[in-house]
């Protein structure tokens, strides 16, 4: 471990006396929304350290309380997998012994091996979730879980043990993962809450076996290649990020009309009724592509308890909504969810599912799990197609990210969302193709087509729960010919089931999104006679 601990500290001192950017931190501050209301809550000068630290010596640690403090205490914080049964944790019966004080080689291996890091890079508090929280206690891991974005944005730097299966595994263990580039994919990338961990930590060491990889918000490096690496042109302002790190900076630092700095007014709590933009739509399109960059990355990843969905990106929500003053209703933005509805499952990503048990409306894509959720409509920006819905859209409450899922308050309240647009009937059929692999073709109702000659693509939100079946399709988004660059017109729809019954056949539930090309086109007068205006309640 010694040459590792020396590369690393060379990095974190390079780091700290030179890269501007990761010294910057986010304003942080708590949100809340129920019905219309949405509250937002700068914290306090004395509430942005975690409430509890690990502080050692040479032999032994302990757990110390550090509350509301004004004080700054420097700290590392750890990132790791737990195993399947952990049991080194802080709990009501072992708090006490905890803060009186143990031996260092009562730690796991993983924290023992986080425990020389820090040491090694000349800090004396780390905080490490299993122990930091009270595991047993509801209400302290109900106020802790969503302060995630104070502990690791406040850290100097997280210890990641990418390959440790949990936490006796150690820092350096061997991995079936592969490393590609200058990082790995290990075993740790796949936590949903890691997602958010290493986004806002200003710095990471990665510890793979028998290396380590350095990761700032500007440059990265490796035990093999130590020379720090620049990441980020910063001169290309078209580009977007693609680096967790990187897109957590820009919606960090991303304001409305290019407002590089907080105004006054900006910095206070306030409460808000109104749903209305502090700034024009299209402002608001850079913010927006790039937080669908963010649920590609999170989507995929795997939650040990599904209710923490929203729980497990709190701390990057809350640090976006701080600036944007967007309200969220489930996941979706408001303001936009006219486009920010026309979510797919990526069909060369990972399959996707639905819980047994109902967690969130099924036109939200918190409602699917495993799948990586994409947006073809921020992807194919500035291509703008023309919107095939009437403006009278009938929006649930906003929600906020804070809370487990589902919450009993929120499913009682109204959740549906009721749009009007052109609905065709379609035959789904599912067969299985040679290698197993289901195949879906839809089949539109031919009044009503826009041509004669249509190629559809569907792509089911949840694949394995759908079978051969009448549907609906709900006409969102129409591009003329060229507006994608090919000689075809594409539609934008999505696929619906009717959940309401013979007595309400407009209370319908999401199963899929689909889009149609066709190169001839008939002719607008008669496309819009046939066009079947009908409200239709999404669930």
């Amino acid at each position: 471990m010694d040459a590792t601990i020396e590369a690393a500290k060379g990095w974190l001192k390079q780091c700290l006396n030179e890269h501007e950017s990761c010294r910057k931190k986010a304003h942080l501050a708590t949100m809340w929304a129920h019905g219309s209301i949405h509250i937002v809550r700068n914290l306090g000068h004395d509430d942005r350290m975690p409430r509890r630290l690990l502080t050692f010596d040479a032999d032994s640690v302990k757990l110390v309380e550090i509350g509301k403090t004004t004080e700054e205490i420097k700290y590392f914080a750890l990132s790791h997998r737990w195993g399947p049964h952990e049991t080194f944790k802080t709990t009501e019966a072992t708090i006490d012994d905890f803060k009186s004080g143990f031996p260092i080689f009562n730690l796991p291996k993983t924290f023992r091996d986080a425990v020389e890091v820090t040491r090694a890079c000349g800090y004396k508090h780390l905080w490490i979730d299993s122990i930091c929280i009270i595991q047993d206690n509801p209400n302290d891991w109900k106020e802790e879980s969503p302060r995630m974005a104070i502990v690791y944005g406040n850290a100097v730097c997280t210890i990641m043990a990418m390959d440790a299966e949990d936490s006796d595994s150690g820092l350096f263990c061997h991995s079936t993962f592969k490393e590609s580039g200058r990082h790995s994919s290990g075993t740790l990338n796949s936590r949903a809450w890691v997602v958010q961990e290493r986004m806002i930590s200003s710095r990471t060491l990665a510890y793979t076996e028998n290396s380590v990889h350095w990761e700032c918000r500007e440059y990265d490096a490796t035990q093999k290649e130590p020379n720090l690496v620049k990441r980020l042109l910063k001169d290309d302002s078209d580009k977007l990020p693609t680096h967790p790190k990187d897109i957590f900076g820009f919606l960090r630092d991303f304001r409305i009309n290019g407002e590089s700095e907080d105004s006054a007014s900006d910095l206070r709590e306030f409460m808000d009724f109104d749903d209305g933009l502090i700034g024009e739509k299209d402002s608001y399109e850079p913010f927006l592509k790039t937080w669908w960059q963010f649920l590609e990355l999170y989507t995929p990843c795997n939650l040990s308890h599904e209710a923490d969905k929203f729980l497990a990106m709190n701390g990057v929500a809350a640090v976006t909504q701080r600036h944007t003053r967007l309200r969220n209703t489930w996941g979706l933005w408001r303001n936009f969810l006219e486009h920010e509805l026309l979510w797919s499952i990526d069909p060369q990503g990972p399959p996707s599912s639905r819980p047994k048990h109902w967690r969130a409306p099924f036109w939200s894509w918190a409602s699917t799990d495993g799948g990586k959720v994409v947006n073809n409509y921020y992807k194919r920006l500035p291509a703008l197609p023309q919107l095939m819905i009437k403006p009278e859209i009938q929006v649930p409450v906003n929600t906020s990210f804070d809370e487990r899922l589902p919450i009993p308050a929120w499913t009682f309240m109204n959740y549906g969302m009721v749009l009007k647009g052109d609905l065709r009937t379609a035959d789904l059929t599912v067969t299985l193709d040679e290698g197993e692999n289901r195949i879906y073709t839809i089949k539109l109702e031919s009044t009503g087509r826009w041509s004669e000659s249509e190629e559809h693509e569907f792509r089911p939100d949840a694949p394995m729960q759908l079978r051969t079946t009448s549907v609906q399709c709900f006409l969102v988004l129409h591009y003329d010919k060229g507006g994608l660059g090919g000689d075809y017109y594409v539609d934008v729809r999505l696929v619906l089931l009717s959940v309401g019954g013979p007595e309400d056949d407009r209370i319908m539930k999401r199963v899929g999104y689909l889009e149609t090309r066709y190169k001839e086109q008939r002719d607008w007068d008669g496309i819009y006679e046939d066009l079947w205006w009908k409200h239709v309640e999404f669930r």
